[in-house]
């Protein structure tokens, strides 16, 4: 019984139901499964089921998380940037200065940008760095 919901049906089926009849009754005179008729009365009522509301709970608990690790994330990040721009005002120089925080896990193209470079001359910067001295900076 493939039955699209008009909106005549809607008020027919919410009339149905006004009237005291059960959902079985109510799939007979519309000519939809009960499933069809439970289903779309609830979604008209816009009934909230307790297992709909701890789930849209969880998605809530969890999108507030994220953005709590993304804000604690860009302060560290921040941090680690600020100390970079002032080890080179102080006189150390730039690349060891990039190195340092490609160590401290700062996102190179947070570092390119900051220090207006591209992202590949970064890269290039911590590549050189690793060949030179056989360290591995720890950039992705």
């Amino acid at each position: 019984m493939n039955v699209g919901w008009a909106p005549s049906k809607d008020e027919r089926l919410l009339a149905v139901k006004g009237d005291g009849a059960s959902f079985q009754e109510a799939c007979e005179r519309l000519g939809v499964s009960r499933s069809a008729a439970i289903g779309r009365y609830h979604r008209i009522k816009g009934t909230v089921f307790p297992s709909q509301a701890q789930r849209r709970a969880r998605q809530a608990e969890e999108t507030r998380r994220q953005r709590r690790i993304k804000s604690e994330r860009e302060k560290v990040h921040a941090a680690i940037l600020d100390a970079m721009e002032e080890a080179i005002n102080n006189g150390m120089k730039r690349n060891d200065a990039i190195v340092s925080a490609a160590k401290a896990k700062c996102p190179i193209g947070l570092v390119a940008k900051r220090l207006q470079l591209s992202r590949q001359r970064v890269d290039k910067i911590l590549r050189d760095y690793e060949v030179a001295f056989g360290n591995k900076s720890n950039h992705p």
